[in-house]
Formats: structure tokens, sequence, C-alpha cells
């Protein structure tokens, strides 16, 4: 009975493992067949899950929508001229230096040796910044 027993903890083991080391590419590559918008996932736990990212990233139209989901751009946190570290989120000028001079994604992004933002909010899910830093990757335009 033991013997039987251990036999098929053994065989379900192998099983198992030869099941995590299968060099079939299709297995385990993404299929990215998509045209038109990008696909990457949506949520903010930090994987790679990322939804649509369009093809063409507006500062009105995506950006200033997050800004706002988040309350970026209230007079209480970055929307007034007396915004903390001196970041005005509520005017062009202001979202273009921090953005072109990095401390906007890496700030969004919680990477280190950045303030993490929104401070009062969790944090960007991954769809949103992927939006942002593609919008700040093709020159984080007034559009």
């Amino acid at each position: 009975m033991f013997i039987r027993l251990a036999t098929c903890i053994l065989m379900a083991a192998s099983l198992a493992i030869y099941s995590c080391v299968s060099n079939n590419s299709k297995d385990v590559a993404p299929n990215n067949t998509n045209t038109g918008n990008t696909t990457t996932g949506g949520n903010n736990t930090g994987g790679s899950n990322v939804g649509l990212i369009p093809d063409t990233v507006s500062l009105s139209l995506h950006i200033s929508p997050i800004f706002n989901k988040y309350s970026c751009t209230s007079r209480s946190c970055h929307g007034g001229s007396n915004a903390p570290g001196g970041v005005n989120l509520g005017a062009y000028n202001g979202i273009s230096i921090v953005a072109k001079n990095g401390r906007l994604y890496g700030s969004i992004s919680h990477a280190q040796g950045f303030d993490a933002m929104p401070s009062f909010s969790q944090k960007l899910t991954d769809t949103e910044l992927a939006i942002v830093k593609k919008w700040i990757d093709n020159g984080a335009l007034n559009n």
C-alpha cells in the first residue's frame, strides 16, 4: 500500500515538474497579434497586466483625465501656484517640466529615489502608467 502511494506521488510530482519546464514557446509566449492599439493590462499590482494603449496619447484626452481621477490637479495637491514641491499639474508648463525631467514618471511609478505619488491614493494602474510613459516618450505634447 505504501509503495503504491509513493509511486503515485512520484508520478504526480514528475508530471508537475515536466509541465513547468515545457520548451514550447507557444505555451508561454503572449499572443500579441493586435493591430492599432497596443495591448499590455490594467491593474496596479506591479505585474505586466496592461490594457489597451492608444496609438496616439493626448494630454487632453488621456493624461488630464488620469490626473483628475487621482485628484492630482486639485488645489489641495498639485493644481495651484503653491503646489507642493513646485509641481503644478494644473497647467501644461508645469506638467511639461516634470514630464521631461523624469520627475513625473519617477514619482507615479514609485521608482526608487522619487516621492511616490499620488501620496493620498492608490498607485496608478499599469495601463495608466503605460499611457503616461507613452505620452512622455512621444515628447509630452500639449495636445
